[in-house]
């Protein structure tokens, strides 16, 4: 069965992750956006034509894959035409996939209530 993805959200979701921030605004350019009735439209608008600045201090491969998620012509964008692209890049190198899908990955983090 083939699995459609959306490598965009992914991107975006990472990025937020790793920049502590919106992908094409602000917090406060966000909260100001809402107040707005064309909120939905800004957005869309920023999602568009806006740029996602990246880090120069991140790690290379994870400046690249978030890049390529977050490419604007969903033709050019990593996870297109699957996720096997998506597993092959760099970024993506040692992240056991086996291990996931048959239930043995173990969590990096450690359940500190215990």
């Amino acid at each position: 069965a083939r699995v459609s993805v959306d490598s965009y959200s992914v991107g975006a979701i990472l990025y937020e992750l790793a920049a502590r921030r919106y992908v094409h605004f602000t917090y406060a350019e966000d909260m100001k956006i809402r107040k707005k009735r064309n909120y939905a439209q800004q957005v869309m608008r920023t999602t568009l034509y806006g740029h996602a600045y990246v880090n120069r201090t991140w790690d290379r491969d994870m400046r690249s894959f978030i890049h390529l998620l977050l490419a604007k012509d969903p033709a050019n964008r990593l996870g297109h035409d699957g996720v096997r692209k998506m597993k092959e890049h760099p970024f993506l190198r040692d992240f056991n996939f086996s291990a996931l899908r048959d239930g043995s990955a173990v969590s990096p983090f450690r359940d500190i209530r215990h």
